[in-house]
C-alpha cells in the first residue's frame, strides 16, 4: 500500500478503545459468521449498503478491501450498493485524494465509475449501483447496512447469509459548510477503525 496509507491504518489499529462496547458487541456477533463463512466455503463476500450508495457504502466497501490486505484475510472481497442510484460523492473523493489515495475517472458520465488506488497494482472501482447489480453478488454475501434508512427500506436482502446493521452518521450534514473535509475524513476513519477491528476479530479467531 502506499505509504500515507499504510500510516493511516497504523494510527487507526491502536484506536480500538474508540469503538463502544454496544458496537463491539455487534463487530464480534459478525466476526463468528465471517469466520463460519470462511472456514466452510473459504470466500468471503461483503456488500456495504447504503441508501444512495455514495458516501458511507463505499467508504465502507474500500475499508473492507484494506483490512483484508492489511490482515492478509484471503479471499475476502468487498462490495457496495444502494436502494437507489445517484452517483460516488465528490466530498468522498476528495477527501481520498488528500489523504494518499489516487482517484481516477474511468467513464466521465451522470454516474461516472473510478478507479481508486491505495497501492501498487491495488485499486477499487467504484460507482453508485442497485443492490442487484451484476457488479455484486448474487448470493452467499453477507449485507452490512451502513445508514438507518438503508436498514429500514430493505429490510430483507434478497441472496444474503445474513444482513447487519451497522450505521454511522452522515457526512452529507457537512456539505457547503467549512467543516465539509474534516467530516468525511472523520466518518472515514470512524469506518475504517471498526472495519478493521472486525477484521483483526477474524484474523484472531483464525490463528
Amino acid at each position: 500500500m502506499f505509504p500515507e496509507i499504510e500510516l493511516m491504518i497504523s494510527k487507526l489499529v491502536l484506536n480500538f478503545n474508540s469503538i463502544s462496547s454496544a458496537r463491539k458487541l455487534q463487530l464480534d456477533e459478525l466476526a463468528c459468521h465471517l469466520k463460519l463463512a470462511l472456514s466452510s466455503s473459504n470466500k468471503l463476500n461483503l456488500l456495504f449498503v447504503c441508501t444512495h450508495n455514495s458516501r458511507r457504502s463505499h467508504m465502507g466497501q474500500l475499508w473492507g478491501r484494506l483490512a483484508a490486505n492489511y490482515y492478509k484475510v484471503e479471499n475476502a472481497n468487498s462490495f457496495s450498493a444502494g436502494t437507489e442510484v445517484t452517483e460516488l460523492n465528490s466530498n468522498v473523493i476528495d477527501m481520498l485524494q488528500n489523504n494518499g489515495f489516487m482517484v481516477s475517472t474511468i467513464q466521465n458520465v451522470l454516474n461516472p465509475a473510478y478507479v481508486i488506488e491505495f497501492g501498487v497494482n491495488q485499486s477499487l472501482t467504484c460507482f453508485s449501483k442497485l443492490i442487484d447489480h451484476e457488479a455484486n453478488p448474487r448470493r452467499d454475501f453477507f449485507a452490512l447496512m451502513m445508514c438507518t434508512e438503508a436498514e429500514a427500506n430493505c429490510p430483507f436482502v434478497a441472496g444474503a447469509i445474513h444482513r447487519f446493521g451497522l450505521p454511522f452518521d452522515d457526512p452529507k450534514a457537512y456539505d457547503y459548510t467549512l467543516k465539509v473535509s474534516d467530516a468525511y475524513l472523520s466518518t472515514f476513519e470512524e469506518i475504517g477503525v471498526q472495519i478493521l477491528y472486525l477484521f483483526n476479530q477474524i484474523k484472531h479467531e483464525n490463528n
